[in-house]
């Protein structure tokens, strides 16, 4: 009953557990108590809000009691919720009793792996995603680029982008992050190279990435690439804003003072 429409049956609960959620936090006798449809729809509200870890473990004890843990839509609130409390430990366990776990499960443990710096783990997942032909969502890749930017292995994430492109399309907002921290760290060479390997599998640069990439050659002196930067700017966008050309105009003023 609870799977056959799982679009409008989303939308219903969704609705009904606003309004759960909100007479709990007022301090009201929400109407849960008698109603079983809406008992479920108080704890799914709570799953998708808490933080608190000690409470949540304190929920789900009060889930079994009510025999609605073997609900796929609570099992999967109960994962989300203990990832966002990053205790991978409860996530795991229930993660492990659901049949067929959709993309954003998978994604929340793997990134939850990363949280705990457990690549090894976070990886097997990936790889067994693509046996299981499940698609990795956006938040994959830049989960990954975040952990290889906090452990300075950049590198690394470049080769793991590129790989991924072969059977995927990792979206641009993670190669954007990574072209960043590489100019974060000055490594020139390595933005540029990413610059154009996300170009050429076709994801456009916007006023952001190319102002990011423009202003770290030419703080780095390096205004002939800039200027050649400005260039492919022009063919790709046509226009030029008025950030952009402060950042050009500072970095020729500092190379011929």
């Amino acid at each position: 009953v609870f799977v056959k429409d799982q679009t409008s049956f989303s939308l219903r609960v969704r609705q009904r557990s606003q309004r759960c959620y909100s007479e709990t936090n007022q301090n009201k006798n929400p109407s849960w108590n008698t109603d079983k449809s809406i008992d479920f729809s108080h704890h799914l509200a709570f799953l998708r809000e808490t933080k608190n870890l000690t409470l949540l473990r304190e929920r789900e004890a009060q889930i079994n009691q009510t025999h609605l843990e073997d609900l796929w839509i609570i099992k999967g609130a109960l994962v989300q919720a203990f990832t966002r409390c990053n205790a991978r430990t409860d996530a795991e366990r229930i993660f492990q009793t659901c049949t067929n776990p959709p993309a954003k499960l998978w994604q929340d443990m793997i990134l939850c792996d990363l949280r705990h710096n457990d690549l090894e783990k976070a990886s097997q997942r990936l790889a067994r995603m693509a046996k299981l032909n499940i698609e990795p969502v956006t938040y994959i890749w830049t989960g990954f680029v975040d952990y290889y930017e906090r452990t300075r292995q950049l590198p690394d994430a470049f080769e793991l982008l590129s790989n991924a492109s072969r059977r995927y399309r990792p979206d641009r907002s993670s190669w954007f992050k990574l072209m960043c921290a590489f100019g974060k760290d000055g490594e020139l060479d390595a933005q540029k190279k990413t610059y154009h390997k996300m170009t050429s599998l076709g994801h456009v640069m916007d006023q952001r990435g190319w102002n990011a990439l423009l202003n770290s050659f030419g703080k780095s002196g390096r205004v002939d690439e800039m200027l050649e930067l400005l260039d492919d700017m022009k063919k790709s966008s046509g226009s030029i804003s008025d950030v952009t050309w402060a950042t050009i105009l500072d970095a020729l003023g500092r190379a011929n003072p």
